[in-house]
């Protein structure tokens, strides 16, 4: 069966998955089980138009893969329950909180919150919490008072319990998890949580600044987090064809049929046959042959690699095939466009005495069925206003005025030039050294950033997503540089100034500019930290080999020296302070130096 609407694209989708649902249902009447449907789709994006409308229609399902785990409602709820425990003053993640479930203030009760006096300004959700709430209705008023108690109470519980164990004393609390069980689909969004609960269980993790840290890095490497699988019957799956590989389905439904593969290609092709091709201007007709070429022979790639997708796709159906697609402006390939295709080079011709929307393929006697939804015409495009006129050219005056700002920083984890003097390449060893010298680099200025040393649990996983973050795929490569990186940070966590940099206040990649001739120069100080005798402190981090006295002094002369003469004066300027310049030398013949700066 071909579900397919037309009309423009966002419409036209959510129109064609309605339809869909509704053919669930009858199919569901009909004595199919929910656990026998699954929808297959070409990409995760396409998720939320099916999930919204099988919610609507009362179809229960589960998301078995997509990235949008922790950008569920309920997720977000407790996570933002964190974010306020973390940090009081954080008004969004309060205003999401109070207007949870778990509280429920209502939308006026939240202004009112927000704006107690009238002509007055706004108040911070956490301060108005703890003032007078007789602004609120009497509902509202009770919906406050339970979550300033409820919020007192895990605050003091804060950093001093594991992360799990505060959900779950919230979620006894507030009796989130009764009031999710009653919402329709209750049953999949209880599960959520629960998986929640047993991912923080599993992490350890008990100060909750730690916990948004690991959640953040996991979403920012794109883990594809599914949501908890059903473990009763009685849920349509949703996953990509990729992760169907090897299952099968009494019924199946390619999903969102008609989207497309990207149709864009950058200026740079990377061609197994041809190697690496440009197309140095920005119009067609000027693209190298070589381009067109590489670009064709990608197209046809990705052609096949889209037909073998619909293959995998329709191969899971045991019984049945529903493909829901719709015809938009786009002409390109798609799953819709192949298939229908298919049916008219079968020669496929309306069957006699049924139905017109079903179809006999003369040659195997089957039918197919066609079900065509029109959906309301897209509003017609507003009139432009009449009496404008654009300004004359003498009436133009520029909105600002560029100021060259060049990029003066040479450290040992930012790239430098890998020629030599006489122009030649450097040996591909030579090289391949450096730049693994340049990661290990970045990857010691990120967990400094993060204040992430050896002994914290999210350690280990943020240097691995940075890793991948930085192109290294192969995972054995990247343990070893892990290794290494956590052998440097473990020289700085066991130095005897450790305590001292620890308790004290610090302030992370500091960016800085300054005047230079006619322009600017700028960039990021690792470390700046104030001490107790009002003294900054400019520290700053270098990861590559020192080899003795002599190779410190000449890297001194050359890159360290200018730099952190560049730090000390970009702060005295600001701060009018004291200040002391510091390098941290953390392979300074295989242990950790110090050194005093300019």
């Amino acid at each position: 069966m071909i579900i397919a609407s037309a009309g423009d694209g966002a419409h036209a989708r959510s129109v064609a998955a309605a339809t869909l649902a509704q053919r669930l249902g009858e199919l569901h009447e009909a004595g199919a089980r929910w656990d026998d449907i699954a929808l297959l789709f070409r990409a995760s994006p396409s998720f939320p138009d099916f999930e919204q409308a099988l919610e609507e229609a009362g179809v229960p399902f589960v998301t078995v893969a997509g990235g949008g785990f922790y950008d569920r409602p309920e997720i977000r709820d407790l996570l933002n329950l964190v974010r306020a425990i973390a940090s009081p003053r954080d008004d969004l993640a309060m205003a999401g909180l109070l207007r949870s479930p778990a509280f429920g203030l209502s939308d006026a009760g939240l202004f009112r919150l927000r704006w107690p006096a009238a002509g007055g300004g706004p108040v911070g959700y956490q301060q108005a919490l703890g003032g007078d709430l007789t602004a609120l209705t009497q509902e509202d008023r009770e919906c406050a008072g339970r979550a300033r108690s409820v919020l007192e109470h895990v605050s003091a519980l804060a950093n001093r319990v594991a992360v799990a164990e505060l959900l779950k004393d919230v979620l006894d609390r507030t009796l989130y998890l009764a009031v999710l069980r009653a919402a329709p689909g209750g049953e999949r969004l209880y599960r959520n949580v629960e998986k929640l609960l047993q991912d923080a269980h599993d992490s350890g993790i008990v100060r909750v600044e730690d916990f948004l840290e690991y959640i953040e890095t996991l979403k920012s490497v794109g883990a594809r987090e599914g949501e908890a699988p059903s473990e009763a019957p009685g849920a349509v799956r949703l996953m990509t064809v990729h992760k169907a590989k090897g299952l099968e389905f009494p019924i199946v439904v390619l999903a969102d049929a008609s989207r497309q593969a990207p149709g864009e290609f950058g200026r740079v092709l990377l061609s197994p046959e041809l190697g690496v091709v440009a197309r140095p201007g920005r119009r067609t007709d000027e693209e190298p042959i070589a381009f067109r070429l590489a670009r064709a022979v990608e197209r046809e790639h990705e052609q096949a690699e889209e037909r073998r997708l619909l293959y995998v796709g329709a191969t899971r159906a045991q019984e049945k095939l529903i493909v829901v697609g719709y015809r938009g402006p786009r002409r390109g390939e798609s799953w819709l466009s192949l298939l229908e295709q298919a049916l008219e080079e079968a020669g496929a011709r309306p069957s006699a005495g049924g139905p017109p929307e079903w179809l006999m393929l003369p040659a195997s006697g089957a039918l197919v069925a066609v079900r065509e939804v029109h959906t309301s015409p897209p509003p017609a495009a507003l009139p432009r206003t009449a009496g404008l006129r654009p300004p004359d050219e003498s009436e133009r005056r520029p909105l600002f005025r560029l100021v060259p700002d060049e990029e003066v920083e040479g450290t040992d984890d930012k790239p430098q030039p890998t020629e030599d003097g006489r122009g030649c390449r450097q040996n591909l060893f030579a090289v391949r050294a450096e730049n693994d010298a340049k990661l290990i680099g970045r990857l010691v200025h990120v967990a400094i950033l993060r204040w992430c040393f050896p002994g914290h649990v999210r350690l280990q996983p943020l240097l691995r997503a940075s890793a991948r973050n930085e192109g290294m795929l192969d995972e054995l490569e990247a343990e070893q540089h892990v290794a290494q990186v956590v052998e440097l940070l473990g020289r700085l966590r066991q130095d005897a100034r450790w305590t001292e940099l620890d308790g004290a206040r610090r302030y992370h990649e500091v960016p800085y500019s300054l005047p230079q001739g006619t322009g600017t120069t700028s960039g990021r100080i690792d470390l700046l930290v104030q001490r107790s005798d009002s003294v900054w402190q400019i520290i700053d981090f270098k990861t590559s080999a020192i080899h003795g006295a002599d190779d410190f002094e000449t890297q001194s002369r050359s890159e360290f020296g200018p730099q952190l003469a560049r730090y000390r004066h970009a702060v005295e300027q600001q701060l009018g302070a004291q200040v002391e310049t510091w390098v941290c030398l953390l392979n300074y013949e295989g242990h950790l130096e110090w050194r005093r700066g300019p």
